[in-house]
């Protein structure tokens, strides 16, 4: 009985366009994992909020903040993590779309430092291309990383991006979650 019930919950708040229900930096001590052979969901026991294991990992948690609260608040319609349906027949699943999916975001939380600053940059054009196949309006990009802003910045002052795509750097992160954001960082090496 509880698992169906979990299910009925769980689709009504998919079915609502998964409504952001604030910043989720509790998830990690408020939820509890619920195994079953055909389900594995995590209660979120203050808010019964279904929240997916993914959540778990630090980056998303940052992610989760950015799209729900900054950039929420930034341009003034609620985002969270949903999965888009592409012009090209596919789907993908953005950090951050507006619940009539006019504004869809990519979240970028790696830094433009070290040996793994390609691949870095490689992920993020991959993510513009994602970008340019929803169907949205408004199309973003987000950045914590002030030089990994500057780069594609640069990069779209020089058209080597697309016009469409705005760029957005989150210049201002809370205590918590840049602590949060830089336990995943890759310590760097100094000389």
């Amino acid at each position: 009985m509880l698992i169906s019930q979990l299910r009925q919950e769980s689709q009504l708040h998919l079915a609502q366009h998964l409504q952001p229900v604030g910043p989720q930096l509790q998830v990690l001590n408020q939820c509890r994992r619920l195994r079953t052979t055909d389900l594995h969901l995590q209660i979120d026991l203050s808010r019964t909020t279904i929240c997916s294991v993914a959540d778990q990992n630090p980056q998303n948690l940052v992610q989760v903040w950015i799209s729900e609260t900054w950039l929420s608040g930034k341009l003034g319609v609620p985002h969270t993590r949903l999965r888009v349906k592409l012009t090209s027949g596919g789907s993908y699943t953005f950090p951050a779309v507006s619940a009539e999916q006019s504004s869809v975001a990519t979240i970028h939380t790696g830094s433009a430092h070290g040996k793994n600053a390609p691949s870095k940059i490689y992920k993020v054009r991959s993510d513009l291309y994602f970008l340019l196949l929803a169907k949205a309006q408004n199309k973003t990009a987000v950045f914590t990383d002030r030089a990994m802003f500057n780069y594609f910045r640069d990069e779209k002052e020089e058209g080597r991006l697309p016009k469409e795509v705005q760029l957005l750097w989150v210049d201002k992160l809370p205590d918590e979650i840049a602590a949060i954001l830089e336990s995943t960082q890759a310590p760097s090496i100094s000389r």
